[in-house]
């Protein structure tokens, strides 16, 4: 089934056209609700909640090539409302929780499986504040104006956070060179 058939089916109510769409699309809406929140149980909550506004809203996706990018920008605004009700910040990210487009956005194609297990490692150590903004920029791919608005937050202030969480992590990734020189990272 196409994803134009997929989207046209669930709008109309159709159950097979929505377990479809779940099956999907639920195991890429909860990796990314992961790396927000830190049991299980929550994540399967959010979940729900993604995937109900996901199937009572397809009628307001404009354009069906988009409907990914979509349900992604759902999960992370669902488990940034989420965390502002509970007043948490996210849990830390593992490289198994990353899609292979998150590490190429991450990295770009040019560093190994172990370069981007050190990285992910310095970026858990960041204070809080950093990265929020920086797993949100990078890792999720948002711009600033949105991350902005999420958080409530000015532009000017997701920028700043992201300088100093660049090159805070510049400096601990330098460190950690230095470090394990003469060793393969």
């Amino acid at each position: 089934m196409t994803t134009s058939e997929l989207i046209r089916k669930c709008i109309e109510g159709d159950p097979r056209a929505q377990r479809i769409l779940y099956q999907r699309y639920a195991p890429l809406a909860k990796g990314i609700i992961l790396r927000y929140v830190v049991y299980e149980n929550e994540a399967e909550e959010l979940l729900s909640e993604v995937m109900y506004r996901v199937l009572t809203r397809l009628d307001m996706l404009e354009d069906e090539n988009k409907l990914e990018s979509w349900i992604r920008s759902i999960a992370v605004n669902t488990a940034l409302m989420h965390l502002r009700r509970k007043k948490q910040l996210p849990r830390v990210v593992s490289i198994d929780e990353l899609s292979e487009s998150e590490r190429q956005r991450l990295w770009g194609k040019s560093h190994t499986p172990s370069d981007t297990t050190l990285l992910l490692s310095l970026i858990n150590r960041l204070p809080e504040g950093y990265r929020l903004i920086f797993n949100l920029y990078v890792i999720d791919g948002y711009r600033h104006r949105e991350i902005a608005e999420m958080l409530g937050i000015s532009i000017h202030t997701s920028k700043s956070q992201l300088i100093k969480a660049r090159r805070r992590l510049q400096k601990m990734w330098e460190k950690e060179v230095k470090r394990h020189k003469g060793q393969k990272l």
